[in-house]
């Protein structure tokens, strides 16, 4: 889970990603459905995420996980990129935009 201001980014394996206001109630502005079970999260500037996610159908060692850059617009967007991963993923960082 992340925020930026008033707006939250939260990313899982049941519901992909979803940005939210954080008024009470919270409005979602956006999603978007990814076929993987969610790792983590970062915000790279203001109009863009990475998400570091692994295949959640193959947990054998063959399993493949991926980096997601998304840009984040009103509704719903595919990937602007996806980078494939083939080592296990690990806590990462991030300084300035670098991952």
């Amino acid at each position: 889970m992340g925020n930026d201001g008033d707006t939250l980014y939260f990313f899982n394996q049941y519901r992909g990603l979803q940005v939210m206001t954080s008024a009470r109630p919270p409005v979602v502005r956006g999603t978007l459905p990814v076929a993987a079970a969610g790792e983590q999260l970062y915000l790279l500037d203001d109009t863009h995420v990475v998400l570091l996610a692994r295949d959640g159908c193959n947990w054998g060692t063959d399993a493949e996980s991926q980096a997601l850059v998304v840009e984040i617009k009103q509704g719903s967007r595919p990937p602007s990129a996806s980078l494939p991963v083939r080592e296990p993923l690990r806590p990462a960082g991030l300084v300035g935009t670098a991952l």
